[in-house]
């Protein structure tokens, strides 16, 4: 078997556990434990059982396997925590380890979901500040903390991890999106942690650059969909042991990465939106644009609007999502629960009262908007996908067989739009107009049922001379 094709039949997982072994064991030195861990690995085995004396710590056994199963660039998906599942002494003189072995190899969705995170969250572009923003946005907004979830198959997969998982995944998008990254093993406060460090920066021929530390999982691993806390990213040696982190062996920045005015760590707390050429992000109220290649240089940036008025201090964005450019956002206010959305070329924010009782986290699942609170849906609304055409006063939006949801859809004319009527057509998957309907007055409307075979319906908005109206038209409705 060639070397790459050992390098290709990467680890998916690690388990190991202590049984009970029979004296019969000769004891294997650390560098035999090592080398039995990769004959194991080159053969393809599902196991294999080191020895060491009870007068011996195990510890060191587990130690060097893990430091080594890390360490391999290939084995991106391996179990870094090697959990201790049971451990007895029978009166004899030596133990075992069995390590139990998973391959990658056998997992294609592991490669399918590998692929689908880099490609939701990198973008060619992107400076390495940027790729490293990304990925720790996605991760800390999709990533559910779950304990004993510990590789990059459960968080990427499942979307489920820990600490050790969320670095796992961390690790291999970075590798994807072609950052420098290593994950680290310590402690944070008396408690066993991983996080990653990322270089930052490097000239073209692979030298410089800066190593910063890079912990997703946020320490306490608090899931609020919509809601994130980057106090953990791009951070120094020192804010690291400010925070309660030690252990890590690598060599860091002292300091951490300085965002400049338009990112303040403190201020950003809502996901990246990834777009064509550059982000969306929400910094306290207001919505802003960066393209990339600018790592949020506040001199490049520039405000979309504010989604909050001035006047509603200390009132900020909560959590928020964005599909179809439009952005749906709840902020942290208490007793302001309504549910906000904001489309670009709209005047203001449109308001919907929710009736909970208090602030809440925004899940996207499909064309279903869940609100979330302590981990849990409690309240959820289809969303439909529309989308304005500049010179004219119309909407499209993608439909559902027969769609039972335009019953409810409040349609409606911003501007000066008096006596404006408004015309709905139905179009098959080709863009072939299958019939139309005359709805009259913008206000409440209730079209009649879609003919079968339609995929698109588009509204129109003419006057009375049947010229279009060059007026934004908003489509409202659960």
């Amino acid at each position: 078997m060639t070397a790459r094709r050992i390098l290709r039949r990467v680890l998916l997982a690690a388990l190991l556990c202590v049984l009970l072994a029979s004296a019969a064991l000769a004891a294997d030195s650390i560098d035999k434990a090592i080398e039995k861990l990769k004959t194991a690995v080159a053969n393809g085995d599902d196991s294999v059982t080191v020895s060491f004396l009870l007068s011996e710590s195990y510890n060191k056994h587990l130690d060097a396997m893990q430091t080594y199963i890390l360490s391999q660039e290939a084995w991106v998906d391996v179990s870094p925590r090697l959990p201790i599942i049971g451990y007895g002494v029978a009166g004899e003189d030596n133990s075992a380890i069995i390590v139990r072995l998973r391959y990658a190899e056998n997992h294609g969705e592991y490669k399918d979901a590998l692929d689908a995170a880099a490609a939701a969250c990198v973008r060619s572009s992107m400076t390495d500040v940027e790729k490293a923003a990304s990925i720790y946005s996605w991760l800390a907004d999709m990533i559910v903390y779950t304990e004993q979830c510990d590789t990059a198959y459960e968080a990427l997969v499942d979307k489920r991890a820990d600490c050790f998982g969320f670095a796992a995944a961390f690790r291999a998008i970075a590798r994807e999106a072609g950052l420098e990254c290593t994950l680290v093993r310590g402690k944070y406060s008396s408690s066993e942690h991983a996080w990653n460090a990322v270089k930052i920066g490097k000239s073209d021929d692979g030298t410089g650059g800066v190593w910063y530390y890079v912990d997703a999982s946020r320490v306490d691993g608090r899931w609020i969909p919509g809601h994130v806390d980057y106090k953990c990213l791009l951070i120094g040696s020192k804010t690291a042991a400010s925070y309660g982190y030690s252990g890590g062996t690598e060599t860091v920045s002292e300091e951490a990465y300085d965002f400049g005015l338009d990112f303040p760590r403190n201020g950003v707390c809502t996901p990246l939106m990834v777009r064509k050429d550059g982000f969306w992000f929400i910094l306290g109220k207001k919505l802003k644009s960066a393209p990339y290649g600018t790592n949020f240089d506040d001199r490049s940036s520039t405000v979309l609007v504010t989604l909050i008025r001035d006047s509603d201090a200390p009132t900020v964005v909560y959590a928020a999502v964005m599909v179809d450019d439009v952005v749906y956002y709840s902020v942290n206010s208490y007793g302001d629960t309504a549910l906000y959305s904001y489309t670009p070329g709209m005047p203001e924010a449109e308001a919907r009262e929710t009736g909970l009782s208090d602030k809440f986290g925004l899940r996207l699942d499909g064309r279903t908007l869940r609100l979330v609170q302590d981990g849990q849906t409690v309240q959820s609304a289809k969303l439909r996908k529309y989308s304005g055409f500049a010179g004219t006063a119309w909407f499209g939006y993608d439909a559902d067989a027969a769609l039972p949801a335009l019953a409810e859809a409040n349609i409606r004319l911003l501007g000066q739009a008096d006596g404006a009527n408004v015309f709905i057509g139905f179009y098959d998957a080709a863009g072939r107009m299958l019939s139309a309907q005359v709805l009259g007055s913008a206000g409440a409307i209730s079209p009649k049922a879609a003919p079968g075979g339609c995929t698109q319906v588009r509204f129109f908005a003419a006057d009375s001379g049947l010229r279009p109206i060059a007026e934004p038209l908003t489509i409202s409705g659960s």
